[in-house]
């Protein structure tokens, strides 16, 4: 390569994270680290040595060791020891980041489909996971499982795959028979994602399940009320409901902002957490800028 980063370091070069190597160590040391990856091998030298690490994925890293004594065969053998096992590690990370993009890009599948049948935008569902995990990390949500929502609440309507077209995109008001079968959605989702291992998935089939529950009890399916609908269920419920108003659909114009903030307001309490609905209205620009990044 044209230069060497420097990744991570401890003591003295420490200083010299994120810099090109051969402009701030000394010659020897960007001499020794050009031999190691030039000959693809572990370097070593009466005061120091270089490691030469190469993944999967044709990534190459060397880890410089300076100030050591000359190694003994046990040493070395150790050393290679240590190169295998730092190997593997590297190999175990790619595999891990690899398995979570195809989760994600499995996520976002299923969830423009579900939109796709519903005439719904994709960013929708990309704004209603973004809102989600802003309200769970007002709320206090540790960082991964806020990570999870906004990879988790895109997948809210995927029960709507199941619902007929004449039903789920019918312009005018649903008659009681298709109010009824509209509310299968949420319990078809649950079920289509139920028996996955996946924290992302089985966190989405929650999500599916209660993002029509409400907080005083009178939602579906379950009639849950307050606590028993989880964190997750809850910021999704809002966050779904506050995009959808401020947005065009098939069957209504979008609200102006102002109807919107009153309707939420008036329903804390009763279809919202209402502590949700707070960190909502205090933190208003912060929501409506989300909805400006990713417009329809």
């Amino acid at each position: 390569p044209e230069h060497f980063v420097v990744a991570a370091a401890t003591g003295d070069y420490s200083r010299y994270v994120d810099n090109h190597a051969d402009e701030k160590l000394p010659r020897r040391i960007v001499s020794s680290l050009k031999q190691a990856y030039e000959h693809k091998q572990n370097l070593f030298q009466d005061d120091h040595y270089v490691l030469h690490f190469t993944d999967s994925r044709q990534t190459e890293s060397l880890l410089y060791v300076g100030e050591t004594w000359r190694l003994s065969d046990l040493d070395y053998r150790l050393v290679e020891l240590f190169c295998t096992n730092v190997s593997i590690a590297f190999e175990n990370l790619h595999l891990n980041q690899e398995l979570m993009e195809s989760q994600l890009e499995m996520v976002h599948l299923l969830a423009g489909a579900a939109e796709t049948r519903s005439k719904e935008t994709a960013n929708h569902v990309r704004r209603v996971g973004l809102i989600a995990e802003q309200l769970a990390r007002l709320s206090g949500m540790d960082e991964q499982q806020c990570t999870l929502i906004r990879f988790a609440a895109p997948l809210h309507d995927i029960g709507k795959i199941g619902i007929p077209d004449a039903v789920l995109n019918k312009p005018g008001p649903h008659t009681a028979e298709e109010t009824t079968v509209m509310r299968t959605h949420a319990e078809l989702g649950a079920q289509l994602l139920a028996d996955s291992r996946r924290p992302v998935l089985r966190l989405a089939a929650t999500i599916a399940r209660e993002h029509h529950e409400n907080w005083n009890g009178s939602g579906y399916p379950k009639g849950l009320a307050g606590q028993q609908i989880s964190l997750a269920g809850r910021v999704t419920a809002l966050a779904d409901v506050f995009d959808a108003l401020g947005s065009t659909r098939c069957y209504k114009q979008a609200w102006p902002a102002a109807e919107v903030r009153e309707f939420i307001t008036t329903q804390s309490g009763t279809k919202f957490d209402p502590e949700l609905v707070d960190k909502l209205l205090h933190n208003w620009d912060l929501f409506d800028q989300i909805r400006r990044d990713y417009p329809d």
